[in-house]
C-alpha cells in the first residue's frame, strides 16, 4: 500500500520571522562577519550558560576548530564513540591524532566513558541524539544534537551543529561555546584563514598570518535565521518532546534509546528486534510513504576505522538495528499514529 501523503524524516520549523531576517541581511548588503554575527553569538552563549560563543560553517567545523585550538595533534590518542556520525572521528584522524573507538551504553546510546580521566587518553563526548552525558573537564563536548540542554554544554568547550534536521538550524551552521577568553581568540582566528590584526598606537594597520588555517565563517544570514530560531527554541523542544511521549506509548514494547527530563529529541529511534532485518523494514515503510534512516553509524564498521565487531557490542547492534522514525516540530500527532501502526505491520510482516 502506498500512501498519496508521504512522511519525510525530518523538516526544519521555518516560517515568515526567518523570512524576514534573511531578507533584512540581504537587503544590508553585509553579507558577512556583520553584526548578525555578533547578536547572534552573544545570545546563543547566554542561552548555553557560557561566556561566549564562536559561530562557525558547520558542525563539523566547530569540531574541527574546537580539537585544534587545543592542540590535538600527532602523539595524542582521543577517545570517540563507537556509535556516532564519522564527522566525530574524522576530525581527530584529520588532524593527525589516533582514534581510540570505545562502545556505547546500551540505555543512553552515549560513550562508555573511564573513571578518570588516564595520561594523554582524552575523549571527544557524543550527547547522542541529545542525550546529556558526563564530559571530564578538560575535555570537549560533541553536543551537534543537543542545543537547549544545559547539561549538555559542559567540558572545556562544546560544539553544536545547525544542519537541517537539527531542531535549531540556520541551514548549514556550528559553533563552539565555552569559557576560556584565549581558547576563544585563537578559534576566532582559526575560522578566519589565521589572519591576525597589526596595530600602531591602537590604530589598526594591517592583517598579519602567523600560521594558516581556513575559512569557517558563517555568513550573516545563517546567523540572522539562528536568532530567530534560538528564541523559538524552547517551544521547538517542548513540542518535540509531546510527540516523542505520544511516540513512547504507540510503541511500548519496543527497544529506545532511555529519557531525561532535561534532553533535546534530535532524532527518535527505535531498535529493530533481533531476527528481523532492518532494512526490509524500512523498504515497507517507504511504500507506505514513510521516510526513515538508520539512527547512526558503527563507526568500526567504516572502511577507514574498520576493528573487530566484537569490541563493539552496543554500537555493532545500535549500528544494525536502529530505525530513526520522522520527527520534525510542526509533525501531525496523527502522523505519529501512522508511522507507529505502520511499523508494527512491518515488524510482523517481515518477522
Amino acid at each position: 500500500m502506498t500512501s498519496s501523503t508521504k512522511i519525510p524524516l525530518g523538516r526544519p520549523w521555518m516560517g515568515e520571522e526567518e523570512e524576514a531576517a534573511a531578507l533584512r541581511v540581504l537587503r544590508s548588503g553585509r553579507l558577512t562577519q556583520g553584526p548578525e554575527i555578533l547578536a547572534f553569538e552573544e545570545e546563543l552563549a547566554a542561552a548555553c550558560g557560557r561566556r561566549w560563543a564562536v559561530a562557525v560553517s558547520s558542525g563539523t567545523a566547530a569540531l574541527h576548530l574546537a580539537l585544534w585550538a587545543c592542540g590535538v595533534g600527532p602523539g595524542q590518542t582521543i577517545r570517540v564513540p563507537a556509535f556516532t556520525f564519522p564527522a566525530t572521528a574524522n576530525v581527530v584522524r584529520l588532524l593527525g591524532a589516533e582514534v581510540e573507538l570505545v562502545d556505547v551504553n546500551e540505555r543512553t546510546w552515549c560513550m562508555r566513558l573511564p573513571d578518570k580521566l588516564e595520561g594523554r587518553h582524552r575523549s571527544l563526548t557524543v550527547h547522542q541524539f541529545g542525550f546529556p552525558t558526563r564530559v571530564f573537564e578538560g575535555d570537549i563536548s560533541d553536543a551537534a544534537c543537543a542545543a537547549g540542554v544545559p547539561g549538555a554544554m559542559t567540558g572545556l568547550c562544546a560544539c553544536l551543529s545547525f544542519h537541517p534536521r537539527k531542531v535549531l538550524t540556520t541551514g548549514e551552521g556550528g559553533a563552539i561555546v565555552g569559557d576560556d577568553e584565549g581558547l576563544r581568540d585563537a578559534l576566532r582566528t582559526l575560522r578566519s584563514h589565521g589572519l591576525v590584526p597589526r596595530t600602531d598606537s591602537g590604530r589598526f594597520v594591517h592583517f598579519d598570518l602567523p600560521a594558516p588555517a581556513l575559512n569557517y565563517r558563517m555568513p550573516e544570514v545563517c546567523a540572522a535565521v539562528g536568532r530567530v530560531q534560538l528564541a523559538k527554541l524552547p517551544g521547538m523542544l517542548s513540542e518535540r518532546r509531546v510527540l516523542v511521549e505520544r511516540y513512547r506509548a504507540r510503541l511500548g514494547g519496543l527497544e529506545m534509546q532511555a529519557d531525561t527530563p532535561s534532553r533535546s529529541w534530535q532524532t527518535f529511534a527505535v531498535v529493530v528486534p533481533d531476527g528481523i532485518d532492518r532494512e526490509s523494514v524500512r523498504a515497507r515503510l517507504a511504500d507506505e510513504g514513510i521516510e526513515t534512516q538508520v539512527g547512526s553509524y558503527g563507526v568500526h564498521t567504516l572502511a577507514a576505522y574498520r576493528a573487530e565487531a566484537a569490541l563493539f557490542p552496543v554500537a555493532d547492534r545500535l549500528h544494525r538495528q536502529a530505525l530513526a522514525l520522522p520527527l520534525w516540530n510542526g509533525l501531525p500527532e496523527g502522523d505519529v499514529d501512522r508511522v507507529a501502526g505502520a511499523l508494527f505491520r512491518a515488524l510482523e510482516s517481515t518477522a
